[in-house]
């Protein structure tokens, strides 16, 4: 397959290409890239890109990363649970929970905490994928790929003064936003408002209703001599329902969402960033990031997702993190060399308070069953005065990172080569109080309630050290070129904070037997203190490739077509498990070897009146050696990254009606597929593919708009899971259509 690529990509080196007049999505152009950083790996790059302009990003509604599935080759981020849940899946790699395997960048600040990942970005100018693992230059997290999101600076002369929108759709879904720009400060504001698309037979509610609201401020000042600034304030709130998970019965057959007890997120998201530059000396640029970023959130759960009472989780979490970035370059370049350098650190606390409420039936179920299984019936029942008791978790989570990284770039003729470093170190800390109290008796032997209390406390500390090589190779133009790289990605070790009320009902049960002199192997022992972290995630990433973009007349405008093939080897994946039996915890656990290779390609035509785009990923991710002491999974398909992606739009933007300025139509297909939901493979989604389409008509002043997705109404799962020995899943959003009024003034 390598050979067939490079022999691809050497046909398109040779066909004579000029660059596009008008920059669009896939443009390397410096001109308009707004981030430092990122535009040296941009212009530079040695690694598949995709880019979208402010035109396709209001015209498909890309307002928040999760808009982006299959828009990007191999990169998948579905919508289910909540905006909690911000799973990210890329070429075969990613997680359900925890640390997120691509990085994410707004305005050139990282978003440390994956529960920000899904929010409404205001008035984005740009967005730019870099795939393949980047963390010499953008450190932890960012193992397959890096999304940088720009937003419309205070001083882009394209801004109108002011600008309000209004929306409504499907669902009762409602949105009102508004921008106000003035000299050098431009501010913006949204609100919204959904009844829910999905019912709750328990009781008739949607459980996904919800209401939120974002707002941003950016000023910029102007440039002073050897100095130039930007600060930026970023802010959201949300509260909604969500987990319209549905029970997936042994025959095959999918019970209606029935649970009893209330599900709901509430969070409040802070961003805050100042971006210095700086004139040293006559010949080098320093530039200072520093970000604070505080997330405050509530999650309440009922964990079983039936009718039944058995248990429930309330989590609260009250998180400041800093960051500071200093990014040292060249500004006066010699022809053959240029580099960038920096230094990178943050610290981070969470205050996290979750505890899990038992009730009657998980009770019954949970723990008096499985003491009373064994106990012989002529010694008697075991009993609890309480018909509910509260496991309390209260964590300290604090984490501090360092890393030190440079690449150069070296020019000979058309050829580029990269080489590239990073030492990342990081410490965790992790403080933890887990703590129950109930009231027992062995019935009829005991005529009082003996009252027992069980505690897990202690505190556990992570680190590591990262060494981070990157080398890759670059021949061409700016505009047609191929690459072979070779580079190692990272994702962050953690603590298992959710396995903490296993832990405590294990070592409940066991105190309970002890205090009545009942000896059984095993019974609570298990799950303990080597449960509660997890390692880093190491990965080498090996990756060929190519680009061009050819211009096919003065009326038939240009095609880019790109192309790479890829090989990543990783060890101590980490992979969300279920401790066995009926239990109401999961963590992370690191799942030996695994690897994935694949292709992606894209082709992008545009005319000026016509434009076609074709995104097509394929992965094949398996474990190569993993086992639980269960099964063994070597040769199994990894989880829930899917097996492909594509997708292809069709547009057509042009003039028809004399009080129209224009006309601006696009018709796509996108999809995924398979899906494997368990790590035996057993259980799947099937490949689908979804219709969508988005129309806007521009007047002098205003526009009005509209978008469909999933046209045909098409059914498919999102997610599925094991909770409590049952399975879930829950199915994607049906079809939904907006439509709305922009004026501009």
């Amino acid at each position: 397959m390598i050979n067939l690529l490079a022999a691809i990509s050497v046909v398109l080196m040779s066909v004579p290409s000029d660059p596009p007049a008008r920059e669009s999505e896939d443009t390397l152009s410096a001109s308009v890239i707004t981030v430092s950083k990122m535009n040296a790996v941009l212009v530079k790059a040695a690694s598949p890109v995709i880019s979208i302009d402010r035109f396709d990003v209001q015209r498909k509604d890309l307002n928040s990363p999760k808009r982006l599935s299959s828009l990007v080759p191999n990169l998948h981020i579905p919508e289910y649970g909540s905006a909690m849940t911000s799973s990210i899946y890329a070429r075969g790699f990613g997680s359900r929970m925890e640390n997120p395997s691509i990085g994410l960048y707004v305005d050139e600040i990282p978003v440390l905490d994956k529960n920000m990942f899904d929010t409404d970005f205001l008035d984005v100018a740009r967005i730019d994928y870099v795939s393949g693992p980047q963390a010499t230059l953008f450190g932890r997290n960012s193992m397959v790929g890096v999304l940088s999101v720009s937003t419309l600076p205070a001083f882009d002369e394209l801004l109108p003064d002011g600008a309000v929108s209004l929306t409504y759709g499907s669902f009762g879904t409602i949105e009102a936003s508004g921008l106000w720009h003035k000299g050098r400060v431009v501010a913006s504001a949204k609100a919204f408002h959904t009844n829910g698309m999905y019912k709750n037979s328990f009781d008739g509610s949607r459980v996904d209703d919800g209401n939120g609201g974002s707002f941003r401020l950016r000023y910029s000042p102007r440039r002073r001599a050897g100095r130039s600034s930007d600060y930026s304030l970023w802010a959201s709130y949300l509260n909604q329902g969500g987990w319209p998970y549905r029970q997936l019965k042994e025959d095959g057959s999918i019970a209606p969402i029935n649970y009893n007890d209330v599900c709901n997120y509430e969070r409040l998201a802070v961003l805050a960033g100042a971006n210095e530059g700086f004139k040293v000396g006559r010949n080098h640029d320093l530039k200072s990031i520093t970000s604070l970023q505080v997330l405050l959130d509530r999650m309440k759960m009922d964990q079983d997702f039936t009718d039944a009472s058995m248990f429930t989780l309330k989590q609260r979490q009250r998180q400041v993190a800093l960051t500071e970035e200093l990014i040292f370059r060249p500004s006066v370049n010699v022809d053959w060399w240029d580099s960038q350098s920096g230094l990178f650190i943050f610290s981070k606390y969470n205050k996290m308070h979750a505890p899990v409420h038992f009730l009657h039936d998980g009770i019954d179920q949970l723990i008096l069953g499985n003491a009373n299984a064994h106990i012989p019936a002529s010694i008697g029942k075991l009993d609890f005065s309480e018909r509910d008791f509260v496991i309390g978790s209260d964590f300290d989570l604090f984490y501090q990172n360092a890393a030190l990284y440079h690449e150069s770039y070296f020019n000979f003729g058309k050829w580029r080569f990269t080489a590239g470093v990073r030492l990342d170190y990081e410490y965790q800390h992790m403080s933890y109080d887990s703590r129950a109290t109930i009231h027992y008796a062995l019935l009829p032997r005991m005529t009082e309630y003996r009252e027992l209390n069980t505690v897990f406390q202690g505190s556990q500390n992570n680190s590591w050290l990262q060494f981070v090589p990157k080398v890759a190779a670059r021949y061409g133009t700016d505009y047609s070129y191929w690459f072979a790289s070779a580079s190692k990605g990272f994702r962050a070790g953690g603590f298992n904070t959710q396995i903490f009320s296993d832990i405590l009902q294990n070592r409940l049960t066991g105190d309970l037997m002890n205090g009545l002199g009942v000896h059984v192997d095993g019974m609570g022992k298990g799950l303990g203190a080597s449960s509660t972290a997890y390692k880093p995630e190491e990965s080498w990433n090996f990756e060929l490739g190519g680009r061009t973009s050819i211009k096919l007349g003065r009326k038939a405008g240009y095609l880019t077509l790109s192309a790479s093939v890829f090989d990543i080897e990783c060890r101590n994946q980490q992979i969300t498990v279920f401790p066995a039996g009926k239990n109401t915890g999961r963590m992370m656990a690191n799942a030996g070897q695994s690897r994935s290779y694949g292709a992606e390609m894209t082709a992008r035509w545009n005319n000026g009146t016509f434009n076609s785009d074709l995104r097509f990923g394929w992965s094949h991710a398996t474990f190569t050696k993993y086992n639980d002491n269960i099964q063994d999974y070597s040769g199994k398909f990894i989880p829930y990254a899917p097996t492909a992606t594509w997708h292809y739009g069709l547009g057509c933007t042009n003039v028809n009606i004399d009080y129209l300025t224009e006309v601006d139509l696009y018709v796509y297909a996108s999809g995924c597929g398979k899906i494997w939901w368990n790590e035996d493979n057993t259980l799947a989604q099937d490949p689908y593919c979804l219709l969508g389409a988005d129309i806007t008509f521009k007047f002098e002043g205003f526009d009005l708009f509209a978008h469909a997705t999933n046209i045909l109404n098409k059914d498919y799962s999102v997610f599925c899971f094991k909770s409590v020995g049952n399975n879930f899943l829950q199915k994607g959003r049906p079809r939904c259509v907006t439509g709305g009024i922009r004026i501009k003034f």
